[in-house]
């Protein structure tokens, strides 16, 4: 069984089509992997950045925590169950004029 001309032709079309993208999908596969291997590294790079720099607020804000103690003194804390909310202060919600002086709140949820 012998093919035709033409047939012969059209196959050989389709095999150097094929060659043609074969090589071109591979270049792009090269060029995928090294930009990919990039990209890893990089972010390798950026989570230690942060995870020092996650470090370093954790450690200022300690200090921060540290200075306001001994520069004003410790706050006492008053919870008010079934709220939710935190007081920090000198633990009066009015001082008597109406204001909430000295009071700060935080709500847990």
């Amino acid at each position: 069984m012998s093919l035709t001309k033409s047939e012969l032709n059209k196959r050989m079309l389709e095999l150097r089509n094929l060659r043609k993208l074969y090589e071109d999908q591979r270049s792009q596969n090269i060029k995928l992997r090294a930009e990919n291997k990039e990209l890893k590294l990089s972010v390798q790079v950026l989570t230690q950045t942060v995870t020092e720099l996650l470090e370093r607020v954790a450690k200022l804000e300690l200090r921060n925590e540290e200075l306001l103690v001994m520069t004003f003194g410790k706050k006492k804390v008053k919870v008010e169950m079934g709220t939710g909310t935190i007081f920090f202060g000198n633990g009066d919600r009015d001082n008597g004029n109406g204001d909430r002086d000295n009071i700060f709140e935080k709500s847990v949820f």
